[in-house]
């Protein structure tokens, strides 16, 4: 077990389990959309219908969303960044820590100070001027919320390269190596045991755990239970979405087209280390993130 503070991993493995269950809320459209075009790590269908004349939803750039996720306090430790992009077949992930440089009114900054100074707004500024993305919507993610959040998913399956012994309701368990099934209450004690100590290798480890639950738990959306699903998650988190966000969305399922297996896609660049102990992205991880994320050229 690693030795994380209580108080980031207790942020953390909160954060993780309510952001999971939000963007399980969008895959009944991106799973449905035909994508013109996939990065490598997506698995695609081949089943294209046929009939040329058949009366077809095509996604164009007005589908596309860019959400910033953080936790609802005065001090987020991670940012999370997704781009909902039924065009290209994706969901991208990117999350960086408050030690991220961003500018904002040409001051060059980490995103810690931002936000305590201008709050989600700033650091949506801050993306806009220093990359170009243009991030309009924002959900913010309490502590509290975390155990009325955590029944609104299932079950989430894991391949486990060694045995780990948890704690769980005060009783020692170990998950034997292997393929393993975990509840909400194991999948929050799992993480945090696993959770890094670097904020970089956070990072890391969530956006990936995070494109592994989206693919893994894709079709809990696939039901008429998608609509109490997004209202229940909008009402427990502090959000500008609005239904008509969702809504609007969903006429992707209408198409009859490819089916991506796989959209989700984490987005994890190498962070430079300035002298300051703030963090960059080199001018290749720059540019990826800027075409990743529709920047505006």
């Amino acid at each position: 077990m690693h030795p994380v503070s209580l108080k980031i991993r207790a942020f953390l493995v909160a954060f993780t389990s309510a952001f999971l269950c939000f963007i399980l809320l969008w895959m009944a459209t991106l799973m449905l959309v035909h994508p013109k075009s996939a990065l490598p790590s997506s698995k695609v269908s081949t089943n294209t219908p046929t009939d040329s004349n058949s009366s077809v939803y095509l996604p164009d750039p007005s589908d596309c969303m860019n959400l910033l996720i953080c936790e609802d306090s005065l001090s987020p430790s991670l940012f999370f960044l997704l781009r909902f992009d039924p065009v290209m077949g994706n969901i991208i992930i990117f999350s960086f820590p408050d030690s991220f440089n961003l500018n904002l009114s040409q001051v060059s900054e980490p995103a810690e100070k931002i936000y305590q100074k201008e709050g989600i707004s700033g650091i949506q500024s801050a993306l806009s001027e220093t990359y170009g993305i243009d991030v309009e919507k924002y959900l913010l993610i309490s502590r509290e919320s975390l155990p009325a959040l955590l029944n609104c998913f299932g079950s989430t399956q894991l391949n486990l390269s060694e045995d780990i012994d948890l704690i769980v309701d005060g009783l020692r368990i170990t998950l034997t190596k292997g393929l393993q099934l975990l509840d909400g209450e194991r999948l929050f004690c799992w993480l945090r045991s696993q959770t890094p100590d670097s904020k970089t290798d956070q990072c890391r480890f969530f956006s990936s755990f995070l494109a592994l639950g989206i693919n893994q738990h894709r079709s809990l959306l696939l039901s008429e239970n998608s609509n109490k699903l997004f209202n229940d998650i909008v009402n427990l988190s502090n959000t500008n979405l609005i239904f008509s966000d969702y809504d609007s969305r969903k006429k992707a399922a209408d198409f009859l087209g490819t089916i991506s297996t796989e959209p989700a896609v984490s987005f994890v660049p190498e962070f430079a280390r300035n002298q300051d102990a703030t963090l960059t992205l080199s001018t290749q991880d720059r540019e990826k993130l800027c075409s990743l994320f529709g920047a505006d050229s």
